[in-house]
């Protein structure tokens, strides 16, 4: 039974980008809608799959989530409170609350600092804790996320990908965050290491009662670890299901087709192949309608005019699609 409160809510989320022409005197000559109004909720314990393909606005939901992003409208709450109105006490145990562990293990860590210093920097910046303290938290943290004995005073280039990737957790983990976004933790992993870095992920979220956001394109990596699943295109959420439901039962014509394109889960089945033809629409003059109707298969004449509503089918199962509301 899911709490009454979620964790983190988002309500007609958008983000929109300015787009410029000029360089003394620059005017506004549009707007690129990133994020376009999306809903979701994501409970405690909970792994929150948002899918798509590159450029759908998942990494930009993400950053407002994590403030590096001021939205354009909407709303964005965290155990109830609006996090525009957070301030001073509120505000740091907000940024405490929310960690993120990136796509690229090798960008993400500062090559200059130790192992030590990387977990360690969090703690010294938002917490009153004397030197032994801290040097027991990182040997902890170090434990928990695998690493060898003797890490915390190596470079990170003194590591592979999997073991960076590691390190980048367990500074994630250092002040006991309720939620962490995952932004495309293993895509720059090979994929017996990307297994490996799953299975720690599941394990730590066991251990430590953590909430995940997972933003990822593998549709693989998405059904190992999520609970629940929200597919977006062009800024839109098309359908959210849980996630064993929208494997099963996909009724978007999108997500057809992404589980279609994807590895199945074992060689013996077999699914009907479906073709998504043309290119993704620019956020900056997307489609009238249904955003995905130009290459849907199944379109017909409300799709190019009208859009569609993200409407309840089952519990907890909603899509956007004619195809569906016209039923």
């Amino acid at each position: 039974m899911k709490p009454s409160i979620p964790l983190l809510k988002a309500e007609s989320l958008k983000k929109h980008f300015p787009v410029t022409k000029g360089l003394l005197f620059s005017r506004t000559v549009g707007w690129i809608k990133a994020v376009d109004g999306i809903d979701f909720e994501i409970f405690p314990g909970d792994t929150f799959g948002l899918v798509g393909e590159s450029g759908c606005g998942k990494t930009t939901t993400s950053k407002m989530i994590l403030m590096l992003e001021k939205k354009t409208s909407g709303a964005l709450s965290f155990e109830g409170s609006d996090i525009d109105t957070l301030q001073n006490e509120d505000l740091a145990r907000f940024r405490g609350s929310v960690q993120a562990v990136f796509q690229d293990p090798f960008s993400s860590l500062n090559p200059r600092l130790r192992v030590a210093d990387i977990i360690s920097e969090p703690l010294v910046e938002n917490q009153t804790l004397v030197k032994s303290e801290i040097k027991e938290r990182i040997n902890f943290l170090i434990e928990q996320v695998g690493l060898p004995q003797g890490s915390a005073e190596l470079y990170p280039h003194e590591f592979s990908g999997g073991q960076r990737q590691r390190i980048a957790v367990a500074r994630a983990l250092s002040l006991n965050p309720r939620l962490i976004i995952l932004d495309e933790p293993v895509s720059a992993l090979d994929v017996s290491v990307s297994a490996q870095v799953l299975n720690l992920l599941k394990d730590l979220q066991q251990n430590f009662g953590l909430t995940y956001l997972l933003i990822a394109h593998n549709l693989a990596t998405v059904r190992y670890l999520s609970t629940f699943v929200a597919v977006m295109y062009l800024g839109k959420i098309m359908e959210a299901a849980p996630c064993k439901e929208l494997y099963t039962r996909a009724l978007h014509p999108y997500t057809q087709a992404l589980i279609s394109a994807a590895l199945p889960s074992h060689p013996s089945i077999r699914r009907k192949e479906i073709i998504v033809s043309g290119e993704v629409p620019s956020p900056f003059n997307p489609p009238s309608g249904c955003r995905f109707h130009p290459r849907c298969q199944q379109a017909f004449e409300p799709c190019s005019k009208i859009e569609p509503k993200l409407i309840p089918i089952s519990k907890d199962h909603t899509v956007a699609c004619h195809l569906h509301q016209a039923s």
